[in-house]
């Protein structure tokens, strides 16, 4: 865990930003609906990951997430704790009109979805949405507010700014390339999908958008800033879906694949959730399974997720060993059938 030595004025800082963070994630700060269009409304409060993968695995209507609690910055260490939410807002985000919400998605709101490259590539693009969401809520609380990102360390606000603004603008790049494909299928896709189709349903739901820098097995990548690939957990009424798309040039992109390919006989369900802790800050787990687990397996789960948010101290570049399996049996071994779409 992380300690602040700040003076009693600057913990109060510091707590409103993080506060401020958590708060516009869930505000409007893009206008428009993010797919676009003559008809859109504004954006309605958007499901990143299906209501109905999330009924799956809730209880009593509600699923455990692993979240940073911003109301412990300043005050004492913090990293990331457990919280029950309920499964029909806990994913919602002010992304698409209510038309697009509901038309656009409708063949992957599905406990049974088909396998296809334009499925995969819905899913890609609403987890690439919510993120670029989430880094606009970002860059307009570095810019807002009057926090340690203004004062009394300016550069330290400018890189961030900078450094979030960066990506963002070749996030969107990318979201260009999808909003093509999507409005104009194309035999010749930019986008190569690694599917897996697990025989058993995992306990858990999951997206992210990320850059590559290193693979399960440890090796080293150099991705381009618009390198951003899209992993995808989702259980369905017949076991569950991994899913990887990238951009079929991509070298670090195809270089993942493979790693991901080659580790498939050895344990792969689990090494997929330890690598999806460690990229994803949107995950739903089940109650059931959450509750099953010793008090160590949790806090081993909720440390790797603390080096997704990067705010474990002891946390450095990951490594292969990251993703072993470290004698936590958290799924059956089942090998999974893969696809390349």
């Amino acid at each position: 865990m992380i300690e602040f030595n700040f003076n009693k004025h600057q913990n109060k800082e510091l707590h409103q930003t993080l506060d401020n963070f958590y708060k516009t994630k869930k505000k409007r700060i893009l206008e428009g609906c993010l797919f676009g269009g003559s008809d859109c409304s504004a954006p309605i409060s958007s499901h990143s990951l299906s209501l109905c993968w999330l009924k799956l695995i809730a209880r009593n209507g509600f699923i455990t997430r692993l979240k940073f609690n911003p109301r412990q910055a300043g005050k004492q260490p913090f990293g990331v704790m457990e919280e029950r939410e309920g499964y029909r807002t806990c994913s919602t985000f002010p992304g698409f009109c209510d038309l697009h919400d509901s038309e656009l998605f409708k063949s992957i709101d599905s406990i049974s979805i088909e396998d296809s490259p334009q499925n995969c590539l819905l899913i890609a693009y609403r987890s690439l949405c919510h993120n670029l969401q989430a880094k606009h809520s970002n860059i307009a609380t570095m810019l807002d507010h009057h926090s340690i990102f203004r004062s009394p360390t300016p550069s330290l606000r400018d890189k961030f700014t900078r450094s979030e603004m960066f990506f963002t603008v070749h996030m969107l790049k990318v979201k260009m390339d999808f909003d093509l494909e999507i409005r104009s299928p194309s035999e010749k896709s930019k986008f190569s999908h690694l599917l897996f189709k697990y025989p058993h349903q995992l306990p858990v739901a999951g997206t992210a958008s990320f850059l590559p820098y290193i693979t399960p097995t440890g090796k080293a990548l150099k991705p381009k800033p618009t390198d951003w690939c899209q992993f995808s957990v989702i259980p369905q009424e017949a076991g569950s879906t991994v899913i990887l798309t990238y951009y079929r040039s991509s070298k670090s992109g195809g270089l993942l694949a493979k790693s991901l390919s080659s580790i498939i006989e050895n344990g792969f369900a689990e090494i997929a959730f330890k690598y999806l802790l460690e990229i994803a800050d949107n995950l739903a787990i089940s109650p059931d399974w959450w509750d099953s687990l010793e008090s160590g397996k949790q806090n081993n789960i909720m440390q790797r997720t603390e080096r997704g948010f990067g705010i474990n101290e002891n946390s450095t570049s990951p490594k292969a060993s990251h993703f072993k399996v470290n004698g936590i049996n958290m799924f059956c071994k089942s090998t999974p059938s893969m696809l390349n779409l």
